[in-house]
């Protein structure tokens, strides 16, 4: 009997949320408060993600014994995290040489005007990360965690 869920659900959007942490991390160093505060974000969104695999995958749970429209359910939510994470990868590149300890100064002050000019977009998907952390945590309450 297949439950709906496989590890494949999940490990692509896990890896992309831990890569993109880690890359965050790295440049906040230098970058403004703003850019910290996603980076924190994404740390929620990837420990919310292994949470919701954790029950996702365990038969016994109760969002796999909710059936058929639940699981379809968080394999939205999970796609839709996943376009969200992937739109952030797209934007990442264009500031890592905030946290390079060799990047000349006149780089990382082109960087964060650029950081500046592109804050409401970033702010944005921000705002989706927070959404989709406050989904995911409505996911895992209604499943007795």
């Amino acid at each position: 009997m297949s439950f709906g869920f496989s590890v494949g659900d999940f490990a692509g959007t896990l890896q992309l949320a831990w890569t993109l942490y880690t890359k965050c991390y790295k440049i906040a160093k230098g970058a403004p408060k703003d850019f910290k505060c996603l980076r924190d974000e994404i740390n929620t969104l990837h420990s919310s993600i292994k949470l919701l695999q954790h029950d996702a995958l365990d038969k016994e749970s109760v969002l796999v014994r909710a059936g058929a429209d639940r699981v379809e359910m968080v394999k939205r939510v999970m796609r839709q995290v996943d376009v969200t994470l992937k739109e952030l990868e797209k934007h990442s590149k264009k500031y890592e040489s905030l946290g390079k300890e060799h990047s000349s100064s006149i780089k990382k002050w082109w960087t964060s005007v650029r950081w500046s000019a592109e804050a409401s977009e970033l702010d944005a998907l921000r705002n989706k990360l927070v959404y989709h952390n406050g989904v995911i945590s409505l996911l895992l309450t209604s499943c007795g965690k």
